[in-house]
């Protein structure tokens, strides 16, 4: 049985994924293995692709999605302790290593979510270190998922916590964030000092969105509306219901400035309102005064 099970899932990035791989092959910590799900769009010649190691276990997805992916990687995973990965992403070659000395400091608990922080590398060449849970800055694991939208991508979780909590296959959106919304609770997160995921910024990035500008928002809010009202009884002792409404907020402004950038002005107005309603955003003044020279100077309508 291998310490580490790091899964992939993957749609049609072959070369993205070959990178991927060997970010986790160049571990300097050895004891793991590679899940890699492959939609089932996916052709065979991907496999052949990548690099040729009896640590990469291949899994031809028969379900659509990432959650759907993601969850299928978790049934298939024979690790102690699981990690994600996208495939558009890297590993620091170190990131296993200071994971297991983390790991053996907390006792190897069931009950311990490691976290390390996103190194965001922009399609400009410029990097930017993402935030860093501290327990005095933002009072509790779920708070600090909730407003900073945190995902698998950056935990290594205890196989036996992700056995009672799956990725609700409904939400392609906000779908990870869900999910550590519902593990954390009762949970201890820890957070590395450093920054050993590389998210990195690209033009065949799934989050890239265009004219389903209407269809995206829809699935992205439903995720948080779904833990918001339906998950109280967890989120009750460490949230309020002005955190979510300013999370909901800011997620409609955000809508609403780039419906108008891809031509859509019924739905950002739309979507303004329904901000508006929820909160008013003083530190999104910025985003406000966008969402203003937007409505009134259109740009010439973005596809893609």
């Amino acid at each position: 049985m291998p310490f580490f099970s790091v899964i992939i899932p993957s749609h049609q990035r072959p070369e993205l994924l070959q990178r991927a791989i060997k970010s986790v092959l160049l571990q300097t910590f050895s004891d793991f293995e590679v899940v890699v799900v492959l939609d089932e769009g996916d052709e065979p010649k991907i496999q052949t692709a990548a690099i040729s190691d009896q640590r990469i276990k291949w899994k031809n997805s028969t379900r659509r999605g990432r959650s759907a992916a993601r969850n299928e990687g978790v049934d298939t995973a024979r690790g102690q302790y699981l990690c994600f990965l996208d495939d558009d992403d890297i590993y620091d070659p170190i990131f296993l290593a200071l994971l297991y000395e983390h790991l053996k400091a907390h006792h190897f608990s069931d009950k311990v979510v490691i976290r390390t922080a996103l190194m965001h590398h922009l399609k400009s060449g410029h990097t930017i270190k993402g935030e860093s849970y501290d327990i005095n800055k933002h009072g509790s694991p779920l708070a600090f998922v909730l407003k900073n939208m945190c995902g698998v991508v950056s935990c290594c979780f205890p196989a036996s916590m992700l056995a009672h909590h799956h990725f609700d296959e409904r939400f392609s959106y906000w779908e990870d964030s869900h999910l550590l919304m519902r593990a954390l609770v009762g949970a201890n997160l820890i957070q590395m000092p450093n920054a050993l995921y590389h998210y990195h910024y690209h033009d065949q990035m799934g989050s890239n969105v265009g004219q389903n500008i209407e269809q995206v928002a829809e699935n992205n809010l439903q995720a948080i509306y779904d833990y918001y009202l339906n998950y109280q009884h967890l989120w009750r002792q460490y949230l309020n219901e002005r955190d979510f409404k300013v999370v909901l907020a800011q997620k409609h402004l955000m809508y609403a400035t780039r419906s108008l950038w891809y031509g859509n002005k019924k739905f950002g107005v739309s979507s303004f309102k329904k901000s508006l309603k929820l909160a008013i955003l003083p530190a999104a003044w910025k985003e406000y005064l966008l969402f203003f020279y937007s409505y009134c100077f259109p740009k010439k309508q973005i596809h893609g």
